[in-house]
């Protein structure tokens, strides 16, 4: 191997590193920044006295008092050995809860990918017979709108019109449409 390619996977491997960091620390900030705190939001979820001894035996407990870089250093050395402790809604395991939910996930992005294909061909073959047409033309313009608006925008619409408003699905648990 040359040395110009060492030193180009060796860049390569330090940039990964330092994106891995940039965003476990940024993660951790927005989960630092967040309004709510954790010990109360514990307290009142499962009912306990919300004193205020109460929740400061759950920040220790929590290791909410230690400093911020102890908190960071904890709570990636946890993720790095993907220990990401017991839910405090239902004391389950979160890894777990994530790989069931992963199944739910994976299911609806083949669907969606599946779908995806099957309209894209339908519309690719209408574009080619209709392409010397006005309604090959305007077929091609409402795909091009569609390519340009945002994935995200469009799933958050779809949450809120379908999710929301018409109740056909849910964004909690895993009933609603898939079931």
């Amino acid at each position: 191997m040359k040395h110009g390619t060492k030193i180009f996977i060796f860049q390569k491997i330090l940039e990964m590193l330092l994106t891995v960091f940039i965003v476990t620390v940024l993660s951790f900030i927005l989960m630092q920044i967040s309004p709510v705190d954790a010990a109360e939001a514990y307290a009142q979820r499962s009912q306990q006295r919300n004193s205020q001894a109460m929740v400061e035996v759950l920040r220790e407990e929590m290791g909410l008092n230690d400093p911020l870089p102890i908190q960071y250093w904890n709570w990636l050395k946890n993720a790095v050995r993907l220990d990401f402790g017991s839910s405090y809604v239902n004391q389950k395991d979160v890894l777990s809860q994530v790989t069931t939910a992963f199944s739910f996930t994976a299911k609806i992005i083949l669907l969606a990918g599946a779908l995806e294909a099957v309209i894209i061909l339908l519309l690719g073959s209408l574009c080619y017979v209709c392409r010397n047409m006005i309604a090959g033309r305007i077929i091609s313009i409402l795909c091009f709108a569609a390519i340009s608006i945002p994935p995200f925008f469009l799933a958050s619409t779809f949450i809120d019109v379908f999710a929301m408003k018409l109740g056909v699905i849910t964004v909690v648990g895993n009933a609603g449409l898939m079931r």
